[in-house]
């Protein structure tokens, strides 16, 4: 090879270099995970609203979700089992929910007894959010879901077969 070959050929192999290396960075900024996005996401029926009324508006549409979809677990029930479970979660761009894949990562604070996991199952079943935006445009973010399980008198006297719903708190 002479010497202008090598030359075109270095030439060649730094722009794909940098153009994969630019590629990937495009990527990895991509998929990052947000944690202060410029617009949070919102679950339910809420764009037309702003401010603090949007987040309440959110809120209760996430209290009323889980509520509906959450059953206190018997062993949970039987030992007398109560706090607040909280769960890590992403809304997607497409304002799907997805959770971290290591389990520490996933659940923050258990009270035990099968209570996570059923707040997990709850959280896993809601439809699509709003998703968040930053710097213009959809992101991935993070959003913790704190779950409440609270036995009433009447409940922490034995145990029950019926479907319970727990409060739930954001």
């Amino acid at each position: 090879m002479n010497t202008k070959h090598i030359s075109i050929f270095s030439a060649f192999l730094f722009f794909s270099i940098l153009l994969f290396s630019f590629t990937l960075s495009s990527l990895e900024q991509n998929d990052k995970i947000i944690k202060k996005p410029d617009v949070m996401p919102t679950y339910g029926d809420c764009l037309e609203l702003e401010g603090e009324a949007k987040k309440k508006c959110s809120d209760m549409n996430i209290i009323q979700h889980i509520s509906k979809h959450i059953t206190y677990p018997e062993e949970a029930r039987k030992k007398g089992i109560e706090g607040i479970a909280v769960i890590r979660s992403i809304v997607e761009k497409d304002g799907s929910v997805s959770f971290p894949e290591q389990i520490e990562d996933l659940i923050l604070r258990d009270p035990g007894h099968g209570t996570a996991q059923e707040a997990v199952k709850a959280i896993q079943s809601m439809d699509k959010w709003n998703p968040g935006i930053h710097e213009g445009k959809m992101v991935r973010v993070e959003f913790i879901i704190p779950v409440k399980f609270k036995l009433s008198d009447e409940k922490s006297k034995g145990p029950s077969n019926k479907k319970k719903p727990c409060d739930s708190e954001k």
